[in-house]
């Protein structure tokens, strides 16, 4: 999970975002968007269900650009598990 969450927060995931004027999108399973989610917002723990995802929802994080070219700074979390579009 870190390797994923490292690839997220890197200089070419930023680039491949910017390249095209868009959000970084990824599509997977709840256990591991819910891996990463803790792995990105440095929340401790490996239990599984802290961040609960319905089928099909949308979840944002915002990484700053520094987090992503230095490692400074910290990833926000803008919402978890929205459904309305179902």
């Amino acid at each position: 999970m870190q390797a994923a969450a490292k690839w997220v927060k890197s200089e070419e995931a930023w680039a491949l975002a910017q390249e095209g004027r868009k959000p970084l999108v990824l599509v997977m399973h709840s256990d591991f968007i819910d891996f990463l989610l803790k792995a990105l917002l440095a929340i401790p723990g490996d239990t599984r269900g802290y961040f609960a995802n319905s089928n099909c929802s949308l979840t944002e994080v915002w990484l700053p650009r520094a987090l992503c070219t230095s490692g400074e700074g910290a990833a926000t979390l803008h919402y978890l598990n929205r459904i309305e579009h179902l």
